[in-house]
């Protein structure tokens, strides 16, 4: 099958945002070369909300905990978001509506199904489709400047050896090339519908849409704490975006910096 070649342009990008989201967006940039995208934006003083950048490869691409991310030139989405908030009680679950947004956002491309595990991977039949790395730094003026970077794979080379875990790319689940512009684009559309609301409500209203994608919702779970590890049953998330873990039937919040969760192989598709 062909892989992936079309490249990134603001013109294209721009044809397929929304009149709402175009509102919002301060300003988008494309790159052809960046360590990440992230750090890039973390070192750009007097960011506007809403600034955007994208580029067509990383080299020194990072996620959660700084574990590295495969980011091959002109192959996948990788893409950053600068968005401030007022409070630090507005931040409780922005990982999480990103992660909607992104689920959202592979749905409407086509995606016939899509998980969202706990805190922060997007799934496709138990295989790592998409990464999320949010940043947050408190401002001067009091405000909290959060870096949302989002990677999603598009169209990664069949010979990969660099990656150590189960994987797929879009591509492959739709078996034919994708339109990175659009994809791009329903992306930043998505995002830029759901973050104002939740910056205004929390997250509790979208504690439904979270439930739909819940790959770990009533399934049981190892949960790895410091040096120890505590089976139980996942019961979804509260409204400050915990995972509510069913210990033994003492039902306790999981916090996503204290821990790791994985299904239990029997329960794994």
């Amino acid at each position: 099958m062909i892989r992936q070649t079309e490249l990134l342009t603001i013109e294209a990008i721009q044809s397929a945002i929304t009149p709402q989201a175009a509102a919002r967006m301060a300003q988008l940039e494309i790159l052809a070369t960046i360590d990440s995208t992230n750090t890039y934006l973390q070192n750009k003083k007097d960011l506007p909300n809403g600034y955007l950048c994208l580029a067509e490869q990383q080299t020194a691409a990072r996620g959660r905990r700084d574990k590295p991310w495969h980011a091959p030139a002109g192959k996948n989405i990788y893409l950053s978001l600068c968005w401030y908030f007022t409070n630090a009680e507005q931040l409780a679950g922005l990982s999480l509506v990103v992660g909607i947004a992104v689920a959202n956002t592979l749905i409407k491309y086509g995606l016939p199904t899509i998980e969202l595990k706990w805190p922060n991977d997007i799934l496709y039949n138990q295989q790592k489709l998409c990464g999320i790395l949010v940043e947050i730094n408190k401002e001067k003026d009091d405000r909290y400047r959060a870096i949302i970077g989002i990677g999603i794979n598009v169209a990664i080379p069949a010979e990969n050896n660099i990656i150590n875990q189960p994987w797929t790319d879009i591509e492959t689940i739709l078996q034919k090339p994708v339109a990175r512009n659009l994809l791009a684009a329903h992306l930043i559309n998505e995002l830029l519908t759901l973050l104002p609301g939740f910056q205004t409500n929390g997250l509790t209203p979208f504690l439904t849409q979270w439930q739909q994608y819940d790959v770990l919702l009533n399934k049981p779970v190892m949960v790895q704490q410091q040096h120890e590890q505590l089976p139980g049953i996942a019961l979804g998330i509260d409204n400050k975006g915990n995972l509510l873990v069913n210990f033994d039937g003492t039902i306790k919040p999981v916090y996503s910096s204290e821990v790791s969760v994985r299904l239990t192989k029997k329960y794994e598709k």
